[in-house]
C-alpha cells in the first residue's frame, strides 16, 4: 500500500483519536500545531525502520478487515468493524514507538520528499 493511501486511512484514525481525546477546539489547534512541527522534523534512520514495520502491520490489518467490512450485514456492523481495524492500526503504530501523528507526518513527508520515499522503500 502506498504512503498516500495509508495517510488517508490513518488521517481518519488520527482525527478520530484526536477528537475523542480532546473535544475542545483549543486542544485540536494544539494538536494541529504539533503535527506541523512533526512534519518539518527530519526523519531518523530509526524512525524509518519503525515506520516500515508499522506499515507492514497496517497492510496486514487492512487485508484482514477489508473483506470483513465489505461483507458486513449492516452499515452499523461495518462501522464497528472499521473502528476495530482503526484501533488495531493505531496500536500497531504505537507498538513501534511512533505516535499516529508522527506516522502520518512521515507518510506525508515521503510524498513530498523523494529521498525519504526511497529510504522507506529500501528499508521495506
Amino acid at each position: 500500500m502506498t504512503p498516500i493511501k495509508m495517510t488517508k486511512i490513518l488521517a481518519a484514525a488520527a482525527a478520530t483519536a484526536t477528537a475523542a481525546a480532546s473535544p475542545a477546539a483549543m486542544a485540536q489547534d494544539a494538536a494541529a500545531a504539533q503535527q506541523q512541527a512533526q512534519e518539518a522534523a527530519p526523519v531518523s534512520d530509526k524512525e524509518v525502520k519503525k515506520f516500515v514495520k508499522a506499515e507492514k502491520k497496517i497492510n496486514a490489518i487492512i487485508q484482514e478487515w477489508t473483506p470483513k467490512v465489505q461483507s458486513a450485514e449492516s452499515q452499523e456492523q461495518a462501522q464497528e468493524m472499521q473502528q476495530t481495524a482503526q484501533t488495531e492500526m493505531i496500536a500497531a503504530i504505537e507498538k513501534q514507538g511512533l505516535s499516529v501523528q508522527r506516522y502520518n507526518a512521515i507518510a506525508q513527508q515521503a510524498q513530498k520528499d523523494p529521498q525519504l520515499a526511497q529510504r522507506l522503500q529500501q528499508e521495506a
